[in-house]
């Protein structure tokens, strides 16, 4: 039998043979290096003490305090809210607004003339009281246009979609720190997911349509790069966001054709015609060989 000295010696070399195991496994992984863009969750992006206005996803309006605080208005504050923001930072000449009249035919088409104004000067100063504890929000009143106005402790996710945008259509590429703040915007989910007005129609189809110019950026750099997995991250993000999206149909099953998975790429195809067709109430018209180019 062993003397116990040399008991203890054995089992001492094992636990360090055990050691050096662990430490080489982990520096393995430190080691490892990946050029994938990561989607960076919005929250993670924005300071702790701003007010936060998020879009994507489900609406919220969150305060320095961290409580959402959109339920403090009502649905016509809401919408009033919405059409604010939206036609103040809709285009590149920013902090042009929405002509009242204009705001009168989204908001109150179904008034008499009479009762019109009165109604509209009502609720604006309720929607004023209700950001009175937000003192960053100030609405504006200049040459029968409104706007709303940020300082720089306001986040909003629309606001830094349309910065990164207006870039990405002068310049054609954007930064990696612009790419993170890009996808973890898109990551929370479709454009205002649940609320719907006539006036917001044209407005969610533009904004569809330069969502889709960027993730084609995307795509184009990653098929050169042959990143497959990358790709089909990338695609299934814009197929989250947009389900009728044919960008993302192109780059699913362009992917899955190149993996020689052609029947999960036609799955794909033919449940993308079956949503057009529920839908659009007509057949999507592109054959399956068409998406390949």
């Amino acid at each position: 039998m062993l003397a116990t000295e040399e008991l203890i010696i054995i089992c001492l070399l094992l636990v360090i043979v055990y050691l050096l195991f662990l430490l080489s496994a982990k520096n393995r992984q430190l080691n490892k290096v990946t050029t994938e863009p990561q989607a960076v969750p919005v929250e993670t992006s924005i300071p702790a003490a701003q007010t936060k206005i998020i879009m994507f996803g489900e609406f919220r309006m969150v305060n320095p305090e961290g409580t959402d605080v959109h339920h403090n208005l009502t649905p016509k504050l809401k919408e009033l809210l919405l059409v604010l923001i939206l036609y103040t930072f809709r285009k590149s000449n920013w902090e042009k607004g929405i002509p009242i009249k204009r705001l009168d035919e989204f908001l109150w088409s179904n008034i008499s003339y009479d009762n019109l104004k009165n109604n509209r000067t009502v609720n604006i100063s309720k929607l004023k009281k209700v950001l009175a504890d937000i003192p960053e929000l100030k609405i504006i009143n200049e040459n029968n246009h409104l706007t709303i106005s940020f300082d720089g402790k306001v986040f909003c996710d629309y606001v830094e979609i349309k910065k990164i945008s207006n870039k990405f259509r002068t310049h054609n590429s954007l930064t990696e720190e612009e790419e993170q703040i890009f996808l973890g915007i898109i990551e929370q989910g479709s454009f205002l997911r649940d609320i719907n007005h006539d006036w917001l129609d044209e407005i969610k189809i533009e904004l569809n349509e330069e969502v889709s110019d960027i993730f084609e950026y995307f795509a184009n750099k990653l098929m050169h790069n042959g990143d497959d997995k990358q790709l089909y991250k990338i695609g299934k993000l814009f197929y989250n966001f947009d389900p009728l999206s044919e960008t993302a149909l192109k780059i699913i099953v362009k992917v899955y054709h190149r993996q020689g998975k052609h029947g999960s790429a036609k799955d794909v195809y033919q449940h993308y015609k079956n949503e057009y067709l529920k839908t659009f109430g007509e057949e999507y018209k592109a054959g399956y060989n068409e998406l390949m180019n």
